[in-house]
């Protein structure tokens, strides 16, 4: 008895550690992975008019780079 469980035991292994090729690869059947459309992204978009400048504002003050070589 103990032998026929072995004999058993070892037949399921052998099938399920069976090479890919008796069943088909999985990777190479089927459809191919689609490749996903880039996002594009949206940029905003503002309403203008034409007219008057309605607030003007003064400063006084000097302009510097800020880097000097």
């Amino acid at each position: 008895m103990r032998l026929l469980f072995l004999m058993l035991f070892a037949a399921l292994l052998l099938t399920s550690c069976a090479s890919q090729a008796t069943f088909g690869d999985a990777i190479t059947q089927g459809e191919p992975t689609a490749i996903p459309t880039p996002v594009v992204p949206t940029k905003p978009v503002y309403q203008v008019e034409r007219g008057k400048i309605v607030y003007e504002r003064r400063f006084f003050g000097r302009i510097a780079p800020v880097v000097t070589e």
